[in-house]
């Protein structure tokens, strides 16, 4: 069974990239392509699109306006946001109105291609510019700091102090005197000791408890 993709962006190099590269996949089927919302949500209405692409700025309505009504009416359609911006208020946003990735369009087509497969499987996506941006935004939260302190150790505390921060991997490893891999080691064993087992899992957990709002 092909993955069946549509994708809504007003830049036409954007749309012709996204088609060229489903052609050279044949687990991927290209449906159609809309330059705005309007055409896209009228399209969606004839064909059966498993993935929509969407971008964010669009001349008629936003990328994540047409997420929800995209999201709303058809349960089948999983949603990929694929934009040049990576603003915290705009990726919370997406992420509270349902979609099951974000990348950034500075993304290689490996990784468009990944996130289209995980995002079918019923996994959710983010690209690394986006996930660092959810998760420091996450633990930059002061009460966010409080809760999830229960049972770290003193190291594993100062690597969530560090990207509370806003710093790097890089640049809390050299202030701990670690390696970046330790770091990531130590972001792995906060994440389960909340019983978290993804980034998605985090962003999920920090809506819910009201640690991450949306202004």
């Amino acid at each position: 069974m092909k993955i069946r993709i549509a994708i809504a962006d007003d830049h036409a190099i954007v749309r012709d990239g996204i088609r060229l590269m489903t052609k050279t996949e044949t687990d991927f089927e290209f449906v159609f392509e809309a330059e705005n919302g309007t055409d896209f949500l009228k399209l969606l209405q004839l064909n059966h699109v498993d993935i929509a692409i969407l971008d964010v700025q669009m001349p008629d309505m936003t990328g994540l306006e047409l997420a929800s009504l995209v999201i709303n009416e058809n349960n089948h359609c999983r949603v990929l946001i694929f934009s040049a911006l990576t603003d915290e208020k705009i990726i919370l946003d997406a992420v509270n109105k349902g979609v099951a990735g974000y990348i950034s369009k500075d993304a290689s087509l490996i990784e468009v291609k990944n996130a289209i497969n995980t995002v079918f499987s019923g996994e959710q996506y983010f690209s690394m510019k986006v996930g660092e941006v959810l998760y420091k935004s996450f633990l930059r939260k002061k009460d966010g700091l409080v809760k999830m302190k229960t049972d770290l150790t003193a190291r594993e505390e100062d690597v969530l102090k560090g990207f509370a921060e806003g710093l790097s991997y890089k640049e809390i490893a050299d202030k701990l005197f670690i390696s970046p891999r330790t770091v990531e080691t130590h972001k792995e064993n906060i994440m389960k000791k909340l019983g978290l087992n993804t980034l998605a899992d985090l962003i999920k957990y920090a809506i819910k408890n009201g640690i991450i709002e949306l202004e």
